[in-house]
């Protein structure tokens, strides 16, 4: 089970965009006049396949350490995120939720959660990573899902920044205005997906919280 997990979340957070931005590249190529050597058209379609696939798998992982240093710096990534707390948080949990997840957490980790309502939501935050961690120890298929969500927009908004960033430096190589126009159009969709990032993590943290109540209620 956790293997087929593991290849999903390859497939949707490292490979689709890895691909999606190796195939933009090869056109950019294409579109600046730079032809294929002989010595890589002699390749078979199945070794043309297999480095393809190997390229797109690498260049996936690339584009998410990428993203480590820079869309996860924003308050739209990193996990969770920054604006999720106290506003996005009590919009989802009630006092009497609020409440249970600090004794979950006082039980399942050993850590003080108590005070006020504001220490709590506090701790409760502090506390993610360990939540995270437990209810991805039980095979959360919920969390799970939205975790390989998360990854897919991560990685296709930085494909998409990534690539519309190189068309658009293309200009000073080539004065093609589609090439110039296709880099703004992919920047606006990276801006767009840049959206999807942060209602997928705010989808995430929801769900991490929201299993973790049921799970430590239950044990």
């Amino acid at each position: 089970m956790k293997e087929l997990q593991a290849s999903i979340y390859d497939l949707k957070g490292y490979f689709i965009p890895g691909a999606l931005f190796v195939w933009t590249i090869y056109e950019l190529i294409s579109q600046l006049g730079f032809k294929v050597t002989a010595e890589a058209q002699a390749f078979s379609f199945g070794a043309k396949a297999v480095l393809a696939i190997i390229l797109s798998y690498v260049v996936g992982h690339c584009l998410h350490a990428m993203a480590n240093y820079s869309i996860d710096k924003t308050v739209y990534s990193c996990y969770p995120p920054k604006f999720y707390f106290p506003g996005h948080f009590i919009k989802d949990f009630d006092n009497k939720s609020i409440d249970a997840l600090a004794a979950g957490i006082e039980k399942t980790f050993k850590i003080e959660c108590s005070g006020d309502l504001t220490s709590k939501i506090l701790t409760i935050n502090q506390s993610y990573w360990h939540c995270f961690q437990y209810v991805m120890k039980n095979e959360t298929v919920e969390v799970e899902n939205f975790l390989s969500f998360t990854g897919f927009y991560r990685g296709t908004t930085m494909a998409f920044l990534l690539s519309g960033l190189i068309y658009s430096l293309s200009m000073l190589y080539s004065q093609n205005k589609v090439i110039v126009l296709v880099g703004i159009i992919n920047l606006a969709i990276g801006a767009l997906l840049l959206t999807r990032v942060k209602r997928f993590n705010c989808y995430l943290a929801k769900s991490v919280y929201s299993n973790f109540l049921y799970q430590s209620s239950r044990s």
